[in-house]
């Protein structure tokens, strides 16, 4: 069974405590600041998906947050935990990677871009 995988990177994610605390960005108040990137990565099942299963593949794994079945393409979308690395670095104001360096090491481990 053809599954989609597709995971999140978070490299700045403040809406939330924007809108909690009342920071201001320019004039208004932002709803969404993001440059997050979407990675997909298509894998076979022998069953349907589910949340809260861990989908391992040589070094990567991943457990399953949600999933949707697509009718027309006839296919799952499997969302995968997100990718917190540099958002939690920046949160703790600890150096980090790039979000090209991130994105690149996954391109390697067989992952592309979503649109």
């Amino acid at each position: 069974m053809q599954v989609i995988v597709k995971k999140q990177i978070h490299s700045c994610f403040a809406g939330p405590y924007i809108e909690k605390y009342g920071y201001k960005i320019g004039r208004e108040i932002a709803n969404f600041v993001s440059e997050d990137v979407w990675i997909f990565k298509g894998v076979n099942l022998p069953f349907a998906p589910f949340v809260g299963l861990t989908i391992a593949d040589g070094d990567w794994s991943d457990t399953i947050v949600e999933v949707i079945y697509k009718c027309v393409e006839d296919c799952f979308i499997a969302y995968t935990e997100d990718d917190k690395e540099i958002y939690n670095a920046k949160l703790h104001k600890e150096n980090h990677r790039s979000i090209d360096e991130v994105v690149k090491e996954y391109l390697e481990q067989g992952w592309k871009l979503s649109e």
